[in-house]
Protein backbone atom coordinates (compact mmCIF):
# COMPACT_ATOMS: atom_id res chain seq x y z
CA UNK A 1 0.00 0.00 0.00
CA UNK A 2 2.48 2.59 0.29
CA UNK A 3 4.32 4.75 -2.65
CA UNK A 4 7.63 6.25 -2.75
CA UNK A 5 9.54 9.06 -4.18
CA UNK A 6 12.92 9.65 -4.04
CA UNK A 7 14.94 12.69 -5.31
CA UNK A 8 18.83 12.08 -5.73
CA UNK A 9 20.44 15.18 -4.23
CA UNK A 10 23.98 13.46 -4.88
CA UNK A 11 26.37 10.89 -6.33
CA UNK A 12 24.43 8.20 -9.02
CA UNK A 13 22.74 5.03 -8.64
CA UNK A 14 21.98 2.20 -10.50
CA UNK A 15 19.55 -0.62 -10.47
CA UNK A 16 16.50 -2.72 -11.18
CA UNK A 17 12.59 -1.55 -11.00
CA UNK A 18 10.20 -4.35 -11.66
CA UNK A 19 13.22 -6.21 -13.66
CA UNK A 20 13.92 -3.38 -15.58
CA UNK A 21 17.77 -2.23 -15.40
CA UNK A 22 17.79 1.98 -14.71
CA UNK A 23 20.48 4.60 -13.64
CA UNK A 24 20.08 7.72 -12.03
CA UNK A 25 22.37 11.10 -11.40
CA UNK A 26 21.83 13.79 -8.99
CA UNK A 27 18.76 16.16 -10.07
CA UNK A 28 16.90 12.93 -11.34
CA UNK A 29 13.89 11.62 -9.77
CA UNK A 30 11.61 8.73 -9.19
CA UNK A 31 8.35 7.78 -8.24
CA UNK A 32 7.98 4.08 -6.90
CA UNK A 33 3.98 2.80 -6.85
CA UNK A 34 2.84 0.24 -4.35
CA UNK A 35 3.66 -2.86 -5.46
CA UNK A 36 6.91 -2.09 -7.32
CA UNK A 37 9.64 -4.36 -6.70
CA UNK A 38 12.69 -2.51 -6.91
CA UNK A 39 16.15 -2.67 -5.72
CA UNK A 40 19.22 0.42 -5.62
CA UNK A 41 23.07 0.31 -5.34
CA UNK A 42 24.57 3.68 -4.44
CA UNK A 43 28.09 4.71 -7.60
CA UNK A 44 31.58 4.77 -6.77
CA UNK A 45 30.74 8.55 -5.19
CA UNK A 46 28.14 7.25 -3.05
CA UNK A 47 24.66 8.39 -2.95
CA UNK A 48 22.41 11.21 -1.04
CA UNK A 49 18.55 10.93 -1.71
CA UNK A 50 15.58 12.71 -0.54
CA UNK A 51 13.00 9.71 0.03
CA UNK A 52 9.35 10.27 1.02
CA UNK A 53 6.55 7.52 1.54
CA UNK A 54 3.43 7.95 1.54
CA UNK A 55 0.75 6.69 2.71
CA UNK A 56 2.68 7.24 6.38
CA UNK A 57 4.79 4.18 7.15
CA UNK A 58 3.14 2.02 9.78
CA UNK A 59 6.45 0.82 11.67
CA UNK A 60 4.46 -1.85 13.53
CA UNK A 61 3.39 -3.49 10.46
CA UNK A 62 5.98 -2.36 7.56
CA UNK A 63 4.54 -3.31 4.01
CA UNK A 64 8.68 -2.23 3.10
CA UNK A 65 11.60 -4.36 3.56
CA UNK A 66 14.73 -2.84 3.66
CA UNK A 67 17.55 -5.15 2.72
Amino acid sequence: KTHEFFFLLKGSVRGRINGKACRFKSGDFCFLPAGAVHEFQAGRSGAQTLDVVFPRLDLQKPDIVLV
